[in-house]
């Protein structure tokens, strides 16, 4: 076990696998909270699709892994956060059912409890936010690092952490893909979701896809035009949209732009992926992915696309990428605001058509090198998400004297909805607790890098 944990730090020392001097012990709250049967869990609420699940399994056995509590860096909460919500919601109901609370979180252990009194940062939890709307847990929860997929209110800059979302790895899904011998240039395949639930952001997908679905050079599929567009499009395509603003009560607010607005619905429109083979044979075949924001900041294409060996092109209003301390996005991404992008779809395309082909190759040969990193093993020791997350943890947090006194007075409160800000959201709410957030994402990165 020594010799395990010495290469471990030997490596970390390199860029790799383990944290030096980084220990974590897990307080486990008991089977009721992490272990209980799959079928008791609804849709996306089962344990296999939540950060939590991974975590928890890929300590167990981890060479970090601490029993003494006055050992940790790190105090790993393996609470999933899942039994007994409504409709499987995260978080719906923990005010009532952590109302006895740290005491009740921790069952009541006094050196944990201690802990949390001296140095709550050293806490982390890992629960699903579907939406700002299920973030309903006790606000004393907050003094602990949340590690979160969509940063939606709860991301603080420098002191929480974005996860990749998981993705159900295919049966290949240790062999790197291709990357030559792609057929499509720039592909998305995928649902437009609803672009009146937070504009601007949420019409990203169907503006990208009205003014892209005829491009010789874009594979634009959306599974959901007849649900999500066509009811809510002028009848006649020259008239103007009836809302001047999307909400849920005046949906009728988007329209085609007049260079497609003659073309039929099923151009850019696909009934429904045959099955997750056929999903992924267009990302394997693709030299672009566009990951495009939906409900959310991040979608499961951002895993996707990586693990497929497709270089992501970023179109969100993320404040943070996951790893972002450690990976340099610009050496095997591209990344446009969603604000250029919604303006000028074409722009994204043609930034694109103008890169050498050497450099596109360079970027598929880092891919390929990062691309490990981003798929979730049950084995915090192996290179993966999980061994990433944990060195995140593992870094010290900043900002956390402001952080706590912020919270300790009971001046933070979370926002029932993001704010419209460039970045987001999650980027608005970080810089009301004062974190600087990223302040803007840069419209182009290739215009950037020359």
């Amino acid at each position: 076990m020594r010799l395990q944990a010495a290469l471990l730090v030997a490596v970390a020392a390199r860029g790799g696998a383990g944290t030096p001097n980084c220990t974590v012990y897990i307080a486990d709250p008991g089977t009721e909270f992490n272990s209980a049967s799959t079928s008791e869990f609804p849709g996306s609420a089962t344990p296999e699709k939540h950060v939590a699940h991974w975590m928890h399994t890929g300590l167990l056995s981890s060479a970090l892994r601490t029993s003494r509590i006055q050992e940790a860096r790190v105090i790993f909460v393996a609470h999933y956060f899942l039994k007994h919500q409504e409709k499987g919601w995260t978080l719906h109901d923990w005010k009532r059912q952590l109302k006895g609370g740290p005491a009740r979180l921790f069952n009541g252990n006094t050196e944990l409890l201690r802990r949390w009194r001296d140095r709550p940062f050293d806490f982390a939890i890992a629960p699903m936010l579907p939406s700002c709307a299920e973030v309903r847990a006790p606000v004393w929860l907050d003094m602990a690092r949340w590690v979160v997929i969509n940063p939606w209110c709860i991301y603080r800059h420098g002191y929480d952490i974005v996860a990749p979302p998981i993705v159900s790895p295919s049966p290949a899904s240790d062999a790197s893909p291709r990357a030559n011998a792609r057929r499509h240039f720039i592909t998305y395949v995928g649902k437009l979701r609803k672009p009146y639930l937070q504009p601007p952001m949420t019409k990203l997908r169907f503006l990208m896809w009205s003014h892209l679905r005829a491009h010789p050079n874009v594979t634009f599929l959306a599974e959901d035009v007849q649900k999500a567009a066509a009811p809510y499009l002028p009848s006649d395509g020259s008239a103007q949209p009836r809302c001047a603003v999307c909400k849920f009560s005046c949906k009728q607010c988007i329209a085609l732009p007049p260079a497609t607005a003659h073309l039929p619905l099923s151009v850019g429109s696909m009934e429904e992926v045959q099955s997750r083979a056929h999903y992924q044979t267009y990302l394997k075949n693709s030299t672009f992915c566009l990951v495009l924001r939906g409900d959310h900041e991040n979608s499961r294409r951002f895993s996707e696309a990586i693990l497929a060996g497709c270089v992501p092109v970023l179109i969100a209003d993320m404040p943070a990428w996951p790893f972002a301390r450690r990976l340099d996005y610009k050496k095997f991404s591209y990344e446009f605001s969603w604000a250029g992008a919604s303006r000028d779809p074409l722009l994204v395309v043609n930034e694109l058509l103008r890169l050498p082909a050497g450099e596109i190759a360079v970027k598929q040969r880092e891919l390929a090198r990062v691309r490990p990193l981003f798929q979730y093993r049950a084995d915090a020791d192996r290179p993966g998400a999980v061994q990433q997350l944990v060195q995140d943890l593992c870094a010290s947090p900043t900002k956390t004297t402001e952080l706590m006194s912020v919270v300790a007075r009971g001046t933070h409160k979370r926002p029932s909805k993001p704010s419209r800000g460039l970045a987001g959201g999650a980027d608005g709410h970080a810089k009301r607790l004062g974190y600087p957030g990223r302040t803007s994402l840069y419209e182009l990165r290739v215009s950037a890098r020359r």
